[in-house]
């Protein structure tokens, strides 16, 4: 009887950590993944994303999107700067055509961002499409 006890008890002590696993994991949905332009602006519109620039200072300068922070991918403190951010905020990034925010995006992913898109073609493809940028010379 002892025995069947203790079996009884060691199956209700694994089922109980595994449903713990299990609600934590669904509970911690994360988002990160590079979508259309089309998908992009519709996101941005929402005013419900905070823009993020992941080119350099100078390239930032040159042109941006409207609303766009800029977090410089070659700064010394590029992680310690994505690191700051509120993770469980929704965030839009993007870099000149795709190369660096699709970096940026798994780092962000590594650390535990919630919900992070990142625009397929960069801010090449916004241009492309004629969608409004902000340029030195404005």
């Amino acid at each position: 009887m002892k025995k069947l006890h203790f079996i009884l008890f060691t199956c209700c002590v694994i089922i109980a950590a595994c449903n713990d696993k299990i609600d934590n994991k669904a509970s911690q949905k994360r988002i990160l993944i590079r979508i259309s332009l089309d998908k992009f602006k519709q996101k941005l519109d929402t005013n419900k994303f905070i823009l993020i620039d992941v080119k350099t200072k100078k390239e930032h300068e040159k042109e941006y999107i409207p609303g766009s922070r800029l977090i410089d991918f070659y700064g010394n403190d590029f992680k310690s700067n994505l690191n700051s951010l509120d993770k469980k905020k929704k965030y839009l990034i993007y870099c000149h055509k795709g190369a660096r925010s699709s970096l940026a995006l798994r780092l962000m992913n590594m650390l535990e961002f919630k919900e992070v898109y990142e625009l397929k073609g960069g801010i090449s493809s916004w241009k492309s499409a004629g969608f409004k940028v902000v340029t030195g010379e404005s």
